[in-house]
């Protein structure tokens, strides 16, 4: 993904845990202190796919360094138990218009 662009964020859940039995989740992407989270009114279900979808704004992608890698985690409670995925990273690529466009 590229800084203050809209990408659409697609995570697979794993085969474990079923999308649709979802009670709560906060998808976090972490870089150094800046910190982005999505919830669960912010994610699309994929209930095919077993995943979650999300779109950033040019804003919240404009947050992130390019030098750096964004961790993302998905925290995610099924009734009462809790789960957390493996944590992904993603490059962020430098736009070299450097703000938001309108």
């Amino acid at each position: 993904m590229y800084q203050y662009t809209t990408p659409t964020i697609s995570i697979t859940i794993p085969d474990s845990l079923d999308v649709s039995d979802m009670t709560s989740l906060v998808v976090t992407l972490l870089q150094g202190k800046k910190k982005l989270e999505k919830r669960l009114a912010d994610v699309q279900l994929d209930t095919v796919n077993n995943a979650i979808t999300f779109v950033l704004t040019q804003e919240e992608t404009g947050m992130f360094d390019p030098s750096n890698l964004v961790a993302i985690q998905c925290h995610i409670l099924v009734n009462d138990t809790a789960y957390a995925t493996n944590i992904m990273s993603a490059q962020i690529g430098l736009n070299i218009h450097g703000k938001v466009i309108v």
